[in-house]
């Protein structure tokens, strides 16, 4: 009768066991596509054994637990490489944009029109007296100022479309970091009762990764299993289950880190000084950062300078100069008192522009053919006034334009590198922990004939006590 009775239960253990690794088998195949899932696995082992006289007799079979297929050390890797994917990925995107500001196959381009402008000069040195050629000569001016009003403003667009990045990033990083600390609580509070919470530790994995892909983070367990997410080289972000969220704020110009004005800056809750924008590398922000402030913020730098010297040597030897109206000491531009923002206010000045007779020609009063003016400024086309000495106009515009697309050209290059990179780690990953649906449907079949056996065993079961039962009678 107790063999009876222990076969039944041997035979149920069995059933129990082949139910939850079917279950556990379906739960992998609905998941096979979902992101960041790892597969499970059912751990069994033998129920405690009993003893029945001179003989111990096994009782069948009992879940330890279940378990996903997981590895952490490569999870870490991946986490680590994606602040750097995100961070090429960001960059790549704005200066990409850039570069659209300054390609001139289509247009005519910042280097034509100063050239225009110096030959619209030049032709003006055949009829110093003509009222059309100096209005034409105006005209060239004009079109010269509002491609550097064209290129100052896109590049602003630029950064500030930036900033809006920034912004959806940092809300991006806030949802996770919450998420986080809520999947901490979450893990805890199920692995209370005993073995391993697969499917939301799954979920925290993914929500660090994606974290890792919009800032650099690092990573730590604490002996609880919590996970502390710090900024690197900032401070924690989760600890547990409390979090600090990321905020941002409008802030001034800043020439020294090529921030612009009204640029966004980032800072950190319960954090003195809360500010820490100049401390964030990597990532998405980190890429979006460095984007605005260091290489769109240095061609505004270096657009600004160049529309400084352009304008300022052009009225310093357009003053020495005299108009056909006898005219003398006017400026061809407005004049500009800093650089920063020289790009922006560049345009001709006001006596210019309400009467073109004023341009300057000569050296000389009173002498309309006198057209020796007009050589000194057709000289400061290929006088070397920019960088210090060491570059023209064209030069330094030519310096500026081809070191954006080198660093384009660069950054492409690393960040195809980063793409393969983080490409075989994923493969890596998906061949430890993805579903593979072939190796599943073969589990089903399998589990599925055990569960079947395990029925048949207490099919037999019953149909022994069965038999004792009608002994007895």
């Amino acid at each position: 009768m107790a063999s009876s009775v222990n076969l039944f239960n041997t035979g149920k253990s069995g059933l129990f066991a082949s139910r939850t690794a079917l279950s556990t088998t379906g739960h992998n195949i609905a998941n096979a596509n979902t992101e960041g899932y790892s597969r499970q696995r059912v751990d069994q082992t033998t129920s405690t054994p009993i003893g029945l006289g001179n003989v111990v007799l096994g009782t069948g079979t009992r879940v330890a637990n279940v378990r996903r297929i997981n590895d952490d050390f490569l999870n870490r890797q991946i986490t680590n490489e994606m602040k750097h994917f995100g961070e090429y990925q960001e960059k790549d995107v704005a200066l990409s944009q850039t570069e659209n500001i300054f390609n001139e196959i289509d247009n005519d381009g910042m280097n034509r029109l100063i050239s225009k402008f110096f030959n619209e000069y030049r032709k003006l040195a055949n009829e110093p007296e003509s009222e059309s050629l100096r209005a034409t000569l105006r005209e060239s001016a004009i079109q010269l100022t509002s491609d550097f009003h064209r290129i100052n403003r896109s590049l602003t667009d630029v950064q500030r479309n930036i900033d809006r990045r920034i912004s959806a990033s940092v809300g991006e990083a806030n949802d996770l970091i919450q998420r986080i600390a809520h999947l901490n609580q979450e893990i805890k509070t199920m692995e209370l009762k005993g073995g391993e919470a697969p499917d939301l530790r799954d979920q925290r994995d993914l929500a660090v990764k994606k974290l890792g892909t919009t800032a650099n983070v690092s990573l730590a367990t604490n002996e609880k299993g919590d996970f502390t997410v710090s900024l690197a080289g900032v401070g924690p972000l989760v600890v547990g289950t409390q979090f600090n969220k990321l905020y941002v704020e409008s802030a001034k110009g800043d020439p020294e880190t090529g921030r612009p004005e009204g640029g966004l800056k980032i800072l950190l809750e319960n954090l003195a000084p809360p500010n820490v924008t100049e401390r964030i590398s990597g990532g998405k922000l980190g890429g979006l950062l460095e984007s605005r402030d260091k290489l769109i913020g240095r061609a505004h730098e270096r657009l600004d300078e160049l529309a400084f010297s352009f304008g300022s040597k052009l009225n310093e030897v357009h003053r020495a100069g005299y108009s056909a109206r006898g005219t003398t000491g006017i400026d061809f531009f407005a004049p500009l008192t800093t650089k920063r923002g020289a790009a922006e206010f560049l345009r001709i000045s006001d006596a210019v522009a309400a009467d073109a007779n004023v341009i300057a020609t000569g050296l000389l009063p009173d002498s309309p053919g006198d057209n020796r003016l007009i050589q000194q400024i057709s000289n400061l086309q290929h006088a070397k006034t920019m960088g210090g000495g060491v570059a023209t106009f064209d030069d330094f515009y030519n310096a500026t334009v081809t070191e954006l697309a080198t660093a384009s050209h660069r950054n492409k290059h690393v960040l195809e590198h980063q793409t393969n990179i983080v490409t075989q780690l994923e493969k890596v990953r998906e061949s430890i922990s993805g579903v593979s649906l072939d190796e599943e449907t073969t589990n089903l079949v399998q589990y599925q004939h055990a569960f079947d056996a395990a029925a048949k065993v207490i099919k037999v079961a019953d149909e022994i006590l069965e038999t004792v039962l009608n002994m007895r009678a």
